[in-house]
């Protein structure tokens, strides 16, 4: 690859590039691609990376992320403009034909695209520690576009790609550099409480709206990368709006385990510096070419947005700035490079406090997808969770996670050592639900996002077959196929007894066009009817 190229997928230089293959990726689709709208549709990709076959089902969001009408904003400095900097709001800044996908079982959240060329283009991540990139199209053509016998392993898997398709679409697939998070929470607490109280006195405003019953929030993410992370992206405005709508269905994915009430997150807006000083409280604290200082960024920022009156409160909930230097936190010996990611605890809605807005976070992403699970954890403490193993603080009340064991490796933990650290500790999400329930006024109202589709059942995406492949490497018994109750199970062989895991996926067909709804097989709603499946 030449240096560009390497830049397009990596956002890196050359010396910096992280372990990786180029393998064949292999996707099926149920319904149809046009030119310039993909109808919704489940679809199942196969690929295999660092030794393991991977098959994943994905379902489309439920398109709350982002939609035609988020704008993006590209900024210039201009002494003339209010705080020194102008804005111009981009037409078309997002691909036209770009969708979220995700498949919650694989923690697995992605892109994908259709180029002109009729290849079809995965980007997002699998996990912590797989990242899947499309190439150029110049590098696509250099390998062979046959599916391996690497692969054969897929053979004998129900609706196997291995036999349905002729040709495969080449991929990058890489392990990301992961690093430990460590936030402003952890250390203010250590210069107590009461200065925090003093400081930032939220208590005010605690009992300016009355409770209400609702199921689900919405925060709306103002997203600010710096002028280091568009360089990184090749300066490219259609490369860094493809990587960010991947980059953030990753982190919404975070929150799908949320409930009552559940959590959908949403892209109000991203703003692209074109130049340097372009985002000067984004600037003013770099220490030489690599470091950025953490706290007093995350200061800055919040003063500036608390001036900046082109950006209401109403727009966005949540403001959170990516940069692509090293942050790092002050210390007697210097500034020490080991900082992740800051975010205020409990800032959510907090747009005037002591003339700065504390609704912000801050972190650090090398353009690999490796901030996914820092954006998750700061967001985490904006919405009022506090790490794993400590208590809450007094102005946000409620359980805090004193009960849960930091070393247990969750997502509010910076020992994210295996699958645990893609997912909440229990501590957490109480926390976030007294939060939300108490404090979080701002975040009820649900965005207005253009161009929807059609959600989809879960049993409409993956066979009874694939069901019990993925749940027990089994296929479905064939004397229960119509059964709405459970789903009966068998090894391929046929030489066991039926097993059950559980009902169904919801959506699950059960003879003479009926589907399976809460234990049930009976005819589909109209409202569920859509030649979109």
């Amino acid at each position: 690859m030449t240096r560009d190229e390497i830049l397009s997928v990596f956002s890196t230089q050359p010396e910096s590039v992280p372990e990786y293959e180029i393998v064949p990726i292999f996707h099926k689709e149920n319904g149809g691609y046009h030119a310039r709208k993909v109808r919704s549709y489940s679809t199942q990709i196969q690929l295999r990376a660092f030794n393991q076959n991977i098959t994943l089902y994905l379902e489309p969001t439920d398109h709350v992320l982002l939609g035609e009408n988020t704008p993006v904003y590209t900024t210039h400095k201009d002494d003339s403009r209010p705080l020194g900097i102008k804005y111009t709001l981009l037409q078309d800044a997002w691909h036209d034909d770009i969708r979220t996908y995700q498949d919650p079982m694989n923690q697995a959240a992605v892109t994908l695209h259709r180029e002109p060329n009729g290849n079809f283009n995965v980007d997002g991540t699998i996990g912590d520690n797989m990242v899947i990139k499309s190439l150029p199209s110049r590098i696509q053509k250099v390998f062979p576009s046959h599916f391996p016998e690497s692969m054969s392993g897929f053979k004998n898997q129900p609706n196997s790609l291995f036999y349905n398709n002729e040709k495969a679409t080449q991929h990058v697939v890489y392990k990301p550099n992961i690093h430990p998070v460590i936030d402003i929470i952890g250390n203010i607490k250590k210069t107590g409480e009461a200065l925090w109280n003093n400081l930032f006195d939220f208590r005010r405003n605690s009992n300016r709206f009355k409770r209400t019953i609702f199921d689900t929030v919405y925060p709306q993410i103002l997203v600010i990368v710096d002028y280091e992370t568009y360089k990184a992206h090749g300066k490219n405005i259609k490369a860094l709006t493809k990587y960010m709508a991947a980059f953030w269905n990753g982190v919404d994915l975070r929150y799908r385990g949320m409930s009552d009430p559940k959590v959908r997150l949403n892209i109000a807006g991203l703003i692209i510096p074109k130049e340097e000083g372009a985002a000067p409280y984004m600037e003013k604290y770099r220490r030489g070419n690599k470091l950025i200082e953490d706290r007093k960024t995350l200061e800055a920022l919040g003063r500036y947005l608390y001036k900046e009156n082109r950006f209401s409160s109403d727009m966005f909930d949540i403001a959170v700035a990516i940069t692509n230097l090293n942050m790092c936190m002050i210390k007697s010996d210097g500034c020490d490079p080991s900082a992740r990611g800051l975010g205020y605890y409990g800032g959510a809605c907090k747009h005037n406090v002591h003339n700065a807005d504390l609704s912000t976070a801050f972190l650090e992403d090398s353009g690999g997808f490796n901030g996914i699970a820092t954006a998750a954890h700061e967001i985490g403490h904006v919405l009022g969770a506090p790490h794993d193993g400590e208590d809450s603080l007094s102005y946000i009340g409620g359980p805090g996670a004193k009960h849960c064991n930091w070393n247990d490796g969750y997502l509010m933990s910076s020992i994210r050592r295996n699958s645990r650290g893609l997912h909440w500790s229990s501590c957490s999400i109480e926390a976030m639900r007294h939060f939300l329930k108490k404090e979080a006024y701002c975040l009820r109202n649900k965005p207005v996002v253009l161009n929807p589709y059609k959600k989809i059942l879960p049993g409409k995406l993956i066979s009874r077959d694939e069901q019990c492949w993925r749940t027990l490497n089994m296929v479905e018994c064939s004397i229960t196929k119509n059964e709405c109750g459970a789903l009966w199970c068998v090894k391929p062989d046929g030489l066991s007894n039926c097993v059950s895991k559980g009902a169904p996926a919801e959506g699950s067909p059960c003879g003479n066009g009926n589907i399976c709804l809460d234990g049930y097989c009976v005819m589909e709603p109209k409202e569920l009817i859509s030649t979109n499946y």
